[in-house]
């Protein structure tokens, strides 16, 4: 006899062991991934490229399946830490390099659990098909986000978790929360970029991950957050990522430095980082300290110019997409111009907004301003 979970709640499932059947799990409360950032439409294939966050699915077998994951996600991650407090820079690669197993191993696990819990992809490019609706493919950049593993564990949600509950559930860090927000294609490659402050490109017809960069460390406002990301005419992935104070990780980060970038430099603890990244090559053509990190800053990309906030934090500026060397500053009043303190979940934070749509483009802060210009 099949015995019927529906309506059992979730703390009783939690109860019931390591298996649920069908129909119980189809009960479960699910929310799916969320998508919080615009797709990318691809008109000549009916593509539909876009970028998903953590799934919300209260699962007993998926939270005992992908812990493995999270939790060496999590020792990468204190790797990370303290290669950033020695001023390690080889440690650093190598921590980060371990992404590639944390992917493995993401994989493995996820063939583990039941169709209908494989099916909800966390921190993913979906490929869905305009006229009818079907998923082509879904492909996760940062496996499993411990965000999920949190929010969906026995420790009370809130904004900030508990991390001494939250380790003894399994040590998950709170500064995960590695949504893949920005999403582009040019050629045969969709290019993607993560609040994990991870550049990622895949193919475009099969979703076959070809390669990832991190370029700045992960935080739960973090990199790429809110369209801080694009991508230039001849493929160079350029994003903005803030470091700050507020989104400490759990693991210590209480060193001068939040960063090291691959050409040497050290981020200050606070500021953001604004980086490009050449695909093809595998090479961070450069990446530029912003000052204050209690910022979100957007991102536009023409031709092979990239426009973005200035070095100071104030104005707009032209960046050279291969050299990072900034050709002309827009900042037609400062006073209007200075980016305003708001508050999204709890934390101060500021924001640099652009578009531009051809020649013309618009910026504006968080105030009632707009700024108007157009690139000759």
């Amino acid at each position: 006899m099949t015995e019927d979970f529906s309506g059992v709640t979730l703390k009783m499932k939690y109860a019931v062991g390591d298996a649920i059947p069908p129909d119980g799990q189809k009960a479960t409360f699910s929310t799916g991934a969320s998508f919080a950032n615009p797709c990318a439409v691809d008109d000549s294939t009916d593509t539909l490229y876009c970028p998903s966050g953590n799934a919300g699915m209260q699962s007993f077998d998926r939270q005992q399946v992908l812990r493995p994951v999270a939790v060496l996600k999590d020792r990468y991650e204190a790797a990370r830490v303290a290669a950033v407090n020695a001023g390690d820079f080889t440690a650093l690669k190598a921590a980060i390099g371990g992404h590639a197993e944390v992917l493995a191993l993401n994989a493995q696990q996820m063939a583990l659990l039941s169709p209908f819990e494989a099916h909800f992809k966390e921190d993913a490019i979906h490929a869905i098909d305009t006229k009818t609706g079907q998923l082509k493919w879904a492909t996760q950049i940062e496996g499993v986000d411990s965000f999920f593993m949190a929010f969906n564990s026995l420790v009370m949600y809130d904004f900030y978790w508990n991390d001494a509950a939250i380790s003894a559930l399994g040590a998950y860090s709170q500064a995960k929360d590695n949504d893949a927000n920005g999403v582009a294609f040019k050629g045969d490659l969709v290019y993607a970029a993560t609040k994990g402050a991870r550049f990622a490109i895949m193919d475009k017809t099969t979703g076959e991950l070809f390669n990832t960069h991190q370029y700045a460390p992960n935080t739960v406002v973090g990199g790429s957050a809110f369209g801080g990301f694009c991508v230039t005419s001849s493929g160079i992935a350029v994003a903005f990522a803030t470091t700050d104070l507020q989104l400490a990780s759990s693991w210590g980060q209480n060193n001068p430095y939040s960063w090291i970038t691959d050409s040497g430099t050290r981020i200050t603890n606070g500021n953001s980082i604004l980086a490009a990244w050449d695909p093809v090559r595998d090479v961070e053509l450069w990446a530029i300290e912003i000052q204050g990190g209690q910022s979100q800053g957007a991102v536009s990309c023409i031709e092979d110019r990239v426009i973005a906030v200035c070095p100071g934090g104030v104005g707009t500026c032209n960046y050279d997409a291969f050299k990072g060397t900034i050709s002309q500053t827009i900042i037609p009043n400062p006073k209007y111009d200075k980016s305003h303190a708001f508050s999204v979940f709890h934390l101060t934070s500021m924001a640099k907004s652009m578009i531009c749509d051809g020649p013309e483009c618009w910026t504006w802060n968080d105030g009632a301003y707009v700024n108007k210009f157009v690139m000759v």
